[in-house]
């Protein structure tokens, strides 16, 4: 159950019992900030983003705290007060001695306050209406007399119903009311309420507060409000935030117990429809659909995706690309790895943008839009992965004075290790531009460590944008590869670029062939590469030294 504030977009923070300057002038309703200066250029107020311009013996206490080195001390009263003139009062039943002597202790524009609302949830002895005598045996008769120096009670005589009483009031400080604690709940951030929120409520029924739903969250499809105050969950009373976290806890426990139930009675299911049915009946892809949703609950977008790609094959197979469910079904692929995206986990995000392309492009085809759509977000996610793997080392190596990257990418040893290379190369492309020497010595550094592991096909894969350092470190490594070239090495490699999918492997696969046909310019002799002692030169020009030292002697590099 929920209480929801107010219509605005979030409670707005206002001034309360202090002097307000306001100007007539059409310049003071545009402006937002700025200083009211007189004419000897002495400070009167300060405008700040609220009504108006506060006056400086309002914040002359703060200031000087800060002055002196110290943090200002910041204790309030619990409620708000508005002035009404001394007739009114008398109307009200203030009688007639203290009226007078109130009228003669402020000449200028004598005024009484009266309490005009109260500060929810902090229990405080005034109610609304009661008009305030005095304080501390001092008369109020002007905001002045309304500054609070310090924590303790104050000793307070008020009108309450035509009656003088003299009660106590605690003053409460502002750091008590501060955001410390703020937890994430199903897609709400849920905190207590902050003094802006209490100054927008009668009562506070609940210091549970919802500051902001995520959108497309749980909480936003079931319609929980922001800038409300949850009371009850399942019947049970949460009137703090101690004991909302108690119960949220118990729910997720409660939900991962039902989650990991629901899992293996799904996978029962569809381990039972496939094996009666086989994977191309409609009860199998119903399953599937709905262990994507569990997948998909429990966060797991990947399995999800796996699941849901399931679905999308098996009705296009049965009733074609066209059909509403599969239709229905694109649009939710793409959210599965758009949702990795906004969290920042571009390695997620790209496995599943990967998963949906290739899933489009055996239902709808190269060209169609849902496709071209996957290869713009593929490419978005790589030019995202670049400027972030570099970014993390440039950051760590100014903050630490050492070479550390996030965890490479791939789904083997070799290939998580081919992104290591390739980050330490845009990692030196950075340290250039940048002029940071001592980074680009260590990517140098980590290029010679990483390199003999990674053989020259899968730099070939993974390095694209090439710089001169690649340029130079690429050369160098095919000059090797051409130089040791073997019947049994070429033979392999040609049979791993069987299908080049880019056009690096493309012209490396030629280059290779090329350097076989020098090998064996007869035949190739019972499926073995005979060699027959050509140079590297002969097909990739200048030797390894002469193609090497021009970017050396231009960047320095020594690989």
């Amino acid at each position: 159950m929920t209480l929801r504030l107010c219509r605005k977009p979030f409670p707005l923070y206002r001034p309360i019992n202090a002097d307000i300057v306001n100007i007539d002038a059409p310049s003071a309703a545009r402006g937002t900030n700025g200083v009211l200066v007189a004419a000897d250029g002495s400070v009167l107020a300060i405008w700040l983003p609220f009504l108006g311009g506060i006056t400086t013996p309002s914040l002359s206490a703060a200031l000087l705290s800060l002055q002196n080195g110290h943090i200002p001390s910041s204790p309030i009263f619990p409620a708000e007060f508005e002035g009404v003139s001394i007739t009114t009062t008398r109307a009200m039943g203030l009688p007639e001695d203290v009226s007078t002597t109130m009228g003669v202790a402020e000449n200028h524009d004598p005024r009484v306050y009266r309490v005009k609302k109260t500060t929810c949830g902090l229990g405080s002895a005034l109610l609304e209406d009661d008009i305030v005598i005095s304080i501390d045996g001092k008369l109020c008769t002007n905001w002045a007399d309304f500054g609070v120096t310090s924590s303790s009670d104050m000793r307070a005589v008020i009108m309450r119903q035509g009656s003088i009483k003299a009660l106590d009031i605690h003053t409460t400080h502002v750091d008590t009311l501060e955001t410390d604690r703020c937890i994430e709940f199903c897609g709400a951030y849920i905190q207590r309420p902050h003094l802006a929120v209490r100054h927008c409520l009668d009562a506070l029924p609940s210091e549970v507060y919802v500051t902001f739903v995520i959108p497309g969250s749980p909480a936003d499809r079931y319609s929980l409000p922001p800038q409300s105050l949850v009371t009850m969950i399942n019947g049970r009373r949460v009137g703090d935030f101690d004991s909302f976290v108690d119960v949220a806890r118990c729910l997720s426990e409660d939900r991962t117990d039902l989650l990991l139930e629901a899992e293996r009675e799904f996978r029962k299911a569809l381990g039972g429809f496939n094996e009666i049915w086989g994977s191309d009946n409609m009860w199998t892809h119903s399953a599937a659909i709905k262990f994507s949703d569990v997948y998909r609950t429990q966060g797991r977008l990947g399995d999800a995706a796996i699941m849901l790609r399931m679905r999308m094959l098996g009705v296009a197979k049965i009733h074609g690309a066209s059909h509403p469910v599969v239709v229905s079904k694109a649009p939710r692929f793409i959210n599965l790895y758009e949702q990795y995206m906004g969290q920042g986990r571009w390695d997620d995000a790209r496995g599943v943008c990967e998963m949906a392309l290739t899933t489009f492009e055996e239902i709808f085809g190269h060209s169609h839009k849902e496709t071209l759509h996957v290869v713009w977000d593929l490419a978005h996610i790589s030019k995202e992965q670049g400027s972030i793997d570099a970014g993390h080392v440039v950051v760590n190596f100014l903050t630490t004075g050492t070479y550390s990257c996030l965890r490479p990418q791939g789904n083997n040893a070799g290939e998580r290790t081919a992104s290591e290379l390739k980050i330490a190369f845009r990692v030196y492309d950075a340290a250039e531009f940048l002029e940071i020497p001592a980074l680009g010595n260590l990517a140098i550094r980590e290029v010679k460590r990483i390199g003999p592991e990674v053989d020259i096909l899968s730099i070939i894969c993974t390095v694209d944008n090439l710089s001169p350092a690649g340029a130079s470190y690429i050369t160098s490594r095919m000059q090797d590869f051409c130089d040791t070239l073997t019947p049994d090495s070429a033979a392999g490699v040609l049979i791993k670029m069987a299908s080049p999918k880019t056009l690096s492997e493309l012209l490396f696969k030629m280059a290779v062939e090329m350097r076989v046909h020098q090998l064996s310019p007869e035949k190739i002799l019972h499926g073995r590469i005979v060699s027959m002692g050509a140079t590297a030169s002969d097909i990739f020009g200048p030797t390894r030294k002469g193609m090497e030292a021009p970017y050396a002697k231009e960047k320095h590099l020594h690989f």
